[in-house]
């Protein structure tokens, strides 16, 4: 396996379909696997099943919370990487579990997608198999 015929997974689950379906586009044009959800419970069934390397959640969401998909996730996928992306006023939600010994990445809204792009693809690539790191040079890993 080279760096060319890996492509990250990243879940993206929020509550605006056109948002998460966007985005989706938006990754897997430049080279990333992204599947939208907008059940946060269907996102956590399919982790059991296939493990993503990133999960792009929206803090706030009608039916689950981000920070509590993101906990949940983290038990069924630890090496799965979490960037939450919401409003402001979302963003006290994550320092509340921030408080609780997780440890968290957040985009605020609104976001260049390069920008986002740029920091997801360094958050998925981070969670990749250490095989696939040696075929990357320079690429730092945790």
């Amino acid at each position: 396996m080279d760096h060319k015929s890996f492509q990250p997974l990243i879940y993206i689950v929020g509550d605006e379909i056109l948002v998460d379906d966007s985005l989706a586009a938006i990754f897997r044009r430049n080279g990333l696997r992204a599947v939208p959800f907008t059940d946060p419970r269907r996102a956590l069934w399919q982790t059991r099943r296939i493990r993503p390397q990133l999960l792009l959640v929206d803090l706030a969401m009608p039916v689950m919370s981000g920070v509590d998909l993101a906990i949940a996730m983290s038990e069924v996928a630890p090496n799965c990487r979490v960037l939450f992306f919401g409003s402001p006023q979302a963003q006290r939600l994550l320092d509340r579990v921030r408080g609780q010994g997780y440890s968290f990445e957040s985009a605020s809204k609104p976001i260049n997608p390069r920008n986002l792009l740029a920091k997801c693809n360094r958050l998925a690539i981070q969670r990749m198999d250490p095989f696939v790191s040696s075929v990357l040079p320079g690429v730092p890993f945790n």
